[in-house]
């Protein structure tokens, strides 16, 4: 009696790798689902977001070419301020003018003191003219105009860094018509031809009031 030769039976490595690849890929889409629920869970977390998204209006930005406006007022301070500036940096230099038209003396500081220097230079000459009598020798000659005269005298290249202070020995109105008017347009041509500020003081500009009553 032969024996029968066992039959070699290949299915049952077949079906395992299909249980394999079943288990393999149930474990990917079972993570998969995790992962969607976590992401659902953070969603349903955060606050529910406005319909409308919130509108913010932009900040107000400086426009740097915007004039900057500045009433009357506040300009006229800011010009005296600049005025006021740019003369204390200037040495007085004052100037004695007499009643007969004669630029007398120089006075300025130097050396912590007083230097005063004797002139005795004339502003206007005599014509004979009876209708014009006095004649203002700085319209006729620049060299002769009273700034152009104490450049000279104090030496220097101008008058830049120099307050010039006109001091008539009697009161403005007292002086020659052709004395007053020379001495204010030179008070003009200072700037333009020497550089120099010059400016008239009367001498009853610090006087105090005649009271009522009292002998002058």
């Amino acid at each position: 009696m032969s024996r029968r030769r066992p039959v070699v039976q290949y299915a049952s490595m077949t079906s395992l790798a299909d249980v394999m690849f079943i288990l393999v890929f149930a474990s990917l889409i079972y993570s998969a689902g995790l992962e969607q629920k976590a992401r659902e869970a953070a969603a349903a977390a955060l606050p529910e977001r406005p319909s409308e998204p919130l509108r913010v209006s932009p900040p107000e930005l400086f426009d740097p070419a915007a004039p900057v406006r500045r009433d009357a007022e506040q300009l006229r301070r800011a010009a005296l301020a600049q005025v006021m500036t740019g003369l204390e940096g200037r040495g007085a230099v004052v100037v004695r003018v007499g009643r007969d038209g004669q630029l007398r003396a120089m006075e300025r500081r130097q050396g912590g003191g007083v230097v005063t220097t004797a002139l005795g230079l004339p502003l206007v000459e005599r014509v004979p003219d009876p209708d014009v009598a006095l004649t203002y020798l700085g319209d006729r000659q620049d060299g002769l105009r009273l700034c152009s005269l104490l450049r000279l005298h104090l030496g220097s290249k101008d008058l830049s860094d120099a307050l010039v202070i006109i001091a008539p020995d009697v009161p403005f109105d007292e002086l020659s018509v052709a004395l007053a008017r020379g001495l204010q347009r030179d008070t003009e041509r200072c700037l333009a031809d020497q550089r120099g500020i010059a400016v008239i003081v009367d001498p009853r500009a610090d006087a105090p009031p005649v009271q009522e009553g009292a002998t002058p």
